[in-house]
Parts: structure tokens; C-alpha cells; sequence
């Protein structure tokens, strides 16, 4: 399984949906951190596959300029994801909006396997 600090940090915050989930389940944690990965993926930031995505859906003018933004995509993850949250509660990406569509998600697949959160 690929786990990083973004995943670990959602987990461990005791406010966070994810963390809640995760506890309530515990042998289902692994399942709920795979899915928030997958959405996290498709975040719509160019080294990110849903920046791939964005890109695809532009017409070819725009989807060059936006191609030129994943030379700072570094600098972009590090304000969207540490430096905006620390600003304002309401800028956290990841618990805002990431953690939220997890929740749901990961409620509807372990639903399905008669899993109940």
C-alpha cells in the first residue's frame, strides 16, 4: 500500500472524517486510506492524474498553459495542501473537500460488501 504524510496527517487529525471512519472500523482502515488516495489522485493539480484529466478535457491552447503550471506543481501542492489550511480552516482542501467525498465513498463500497459503518 502507498501511504504518505498528506494520509497519515488526514488519519491522525481527530476531527477529521477520515480519522473517524478509519476508527470506527479498524480492520476496514486500510481500505478507506487506499480510497482516499484514489481521490486524492484525481485532485485536479498537474502531477496528479486528475490534473491529466483537466488537461485532456481543455482545448489545445488552454491545455498547454495548464501543462506549464506542473513545472510549479510542487510549490502549488505545498500551498494548497500545508500553507492555505494554516491561513484559514475554511482553505483545507483535504478536509474540506477530499475527506468528505472519502467518507462517502468508502460508506457505499463497505456498504455494498455488507459492511456497515
Amino acid at each position: 500500500m502507498v501511504n504518505g504524510p498528506i494520509v497519515g496527517e488526514a488519519v491522525k487529525d481527530p476531527n477529521n472524517r477520515i480519522n473517524r471512519l478509519v476508527l470506527s472500523e479498524k480492520d476496514d482502515g486500510k481500505v478507506v486510506e487506499e480510497i482516499f488516495l484514489a481521490v486524492f489522485n484525481l485532485l485536479p493539480v498537474p502531477p496528479f492524474d486528475g490534473g491529466h484529466v483537466v488537461q485532456g478535457l481543455l482545448p489545445p491552447p488552454l491545455a498547454l498553459s495548464y501543462q506549464k503550471i506542473g513545472r510549479y506543481s510542487l510549490l502549488v501542492l505545498v500551498v494548497l495542501l500545508l500553507i492555505l489550511p494554516q491561513i484559514s480552516p475554511r482553505a483545507d482542501v483535504v478536509g474540506r473537500f477530499v475527506s468528505p467525498l472519502v467518507e462517502r465513498i468508502a460508506r457505499a463500497l463497505l456498504g455494498i460488501f455488507g459492511i456497515g459503518i
